[in-house]
């Protein structure tokens, strides 16, 4: 009877312990999912901020082979992720080629109409860096470059779409942080009660424990340590999940390789393993604080 009643405690256990594993893994995957969708976002704010284009002209006393040479000395100036000489060619191309995507027919010009001679001047144009791409710094850029280059005559660059990054990618982020944060406490409560109940089948042996003498961090480090191990697991579980929905969705749904690099990965298996065994140990020690504060007629 005593070896059954020992069985039956120990698959209780068992029970218990895989059942926490499955519950946190399953949060932990949503979570990971929304943090995946935080890191992508961000790192395509990065990329879009790194494309905004600035071009800079210059007055007729520099030529072509000075602003060559501008060209390769703003490249290694704090703040500029590129820059490149164009040419008045170039620049035309360019010109013509929105010309011609345009559905307004008088924005396109036809070069014979002027001689043959090219309206545009040769230029610099470059890109900031993500750090650089907002307004205050880029004024700052500005006074710098005026500064350093006194026959630069035109700082252009389109204010409108800088602050429609900004504002739009900030938004979307703070709205998914706002989502995870109310994923973070559903989880957190749903892994609560079930680890109070799988630490309500060991109340009399932890009150016991308290009777004899034994001091709460005495009783607490056995089950804080099996947190740390369930939540771990639990962690390596969800990646697995993570990793195989990216799967599926990269090659079947959407490309989202671009948005997913070998940092951002390690990124994200430190934060759903630190997820994964804070949240089982926090759990767990304010479920058993709740037994050991309990009085011995309250646990039947």
């Amino acid at each position: 009877m005593a070896k059954l009643k020992r069985r039956n405690s120990s698959r209780g256990i068992q029970t218990s312990f895989v059942s926490i594993i499955v519950t946190v893994a399953l949060m932990l995957t949503l979570l990971g999912l929304v943090i995946t969708i935080v890191l992508g976002v961000d790192g395509l704010k990065t990329k879009v901020k790194e494309q905004i284009q600035i071009d800079l002209f210059f007055d007729a006393t520099l030529n072509a082979d000075d602003i060559k040479q501008i060209a390769e000395d703003v490249r290694v100036i704090e703040g500029i992720s590129r820059a490149e000489f164009v040419s008045p060619e170039r620049a035309w191309e360019e010109f013509q080629k929105i010309s011609m995507d345009s559905k307004d027919s008088t924005s396109r010009v036809d070069l014979s109409l002027l001689d043959d001679v090219i309206p545009i001047p040769p230029s610099v144009s470059l890109s900031p860096t993500e750090e650089f791409a907002s307004l205050q710094r880029l004024e700052q850029l500005e006074r710098d470059l005026r500064h350093r280059y006194p026959q630069l005559e035109e700082f252009n660059y389109s204010e409108d779409m800088l602050n429609d990054v900004n504002l739009g990618f900030d938004k979307l982020i703070y709205l998914i942080l706002l989502i995870a944060v109310l994923l973070l406490i559903i989880t957190f409560a749903l892994i609560n009660n079930t680890i109070r109940l799988a630490l309500y089948s060991q109340r009399f042996i932890i009150k016991t424990q308290q009777l004899v003498g034994a001091t709460s961090g005495f009783i607490r480090k056995p089950f804080l340590a099996m947190a740390i191990v369930q939540g771990f697991i639990a962690a390596i579980f969800a990646m697995a999940l993570l990793f195989g929905i990216l799967y599926m969705v990269n090659n079947y749904l959407i490309d989202i390789s671009p948005l997913i690099d070998f940092v951002m990965m390690l990124k994200l298996l430190g934060a759903v393993i630190l997820l994964g065994i804070l949240i089982c140990l926090f759990a767990t020690n304010v479920a058993l604080s709740k037994y050991l504060r309990m009085r011995l007629d309250d646990l039947y």
